[in-house]
């Protein structure tokens, strides 16, 4: 079987072994990247993947920081940091497209006459986002749906801590909500992020509370 046939058969092998879309799950993939939406407690969640140039179904990692799905140049720098990774992004409640700094302020301040409630309604939607944006990721037959984590950093590791804590069956979870989503920060994870994915251990790094 030649070169062609064989990469042929092994993308049909990973379609019939894909799950179902979530609900509204659009994947339109271009080369080694792949725009992606799902819906979400009724709200449309955008985001992107981007592969690594070498490698079939590569292990992903689900990458939550502030800047939601707008983080493409972080992303690319994170895929080249974290090699034979894929790194997906999107627009996690408060981030990137959906951030509210009225909302944030009011969520996050104890003292805020609806921060209560409107915790309660962060924390259910963002549960929602993050499980849909988990499900679209292993459906997607490009990707190892077996080898799937959680990274966040700043806000994006704030949101996710409740995420994070329970068993979704991730690969790992890597949550540092004081890092800066920069090049140090990178750096510093390169090492424990592919570490933690092959030898399927978790750690969560637990922010302190909000």
């Amino acid at each position: 079987m030649g070169p062609a046939r064989a990469r042929a058969a092994s993308a049909a092998r990973a379609r019939s072994k894909a799950r179902p879309l979530p609900a509204g799950g659009v994947l339109l993939a271009d080369g080694r990247e792949t725009r992606w939406s799902a819906l979400s407690r009724g709200e449309r969640l955008h985001g992107w993947t981007f592969r690594p140039a070498r490698g079939e179904r590569p292990a992903a990692v689900l990458l939550c920081t502030p800047d939601g799905a707008a983080a493409h140049e972080l992303a690319l720098r994170a895929r080249a940091a974290w090699q034979g990774h894929a790194v997906a992004v999107f627009d996690l409640v408060l981030c990137g497209s959906r951030r509210s700094d009225k909302l944030s302020a009011q969520v996050f301040d104890p003292a805020a006459p609806l921060a209560a409630r409107l915790r309660a309604d962060l924390a259910a939607q963002t549960a929602a986002d993050l499980a849909t944006a988990t499900a679209l990721l292993r459906a997607d037959p490009a990707l190892d749906a077996a080898r799937l984590s959680l990274v966040g950093v700043g806000l994006g590791a704030v949101l996710a801590r409740e995420f994070g804590a329970a068993d979704h069956g991730l690969a790992a979870v890597v949550l540092e909500p004081d890092a800066a989503p920069d090049d140090a920060w990178l750096s510093s994870s390169a090492s424990s992020v592919p570490a933690l994915t092959s030898q399927g251990r978790h750690r969560n790094e637990r922010p302190g509370s909000a």
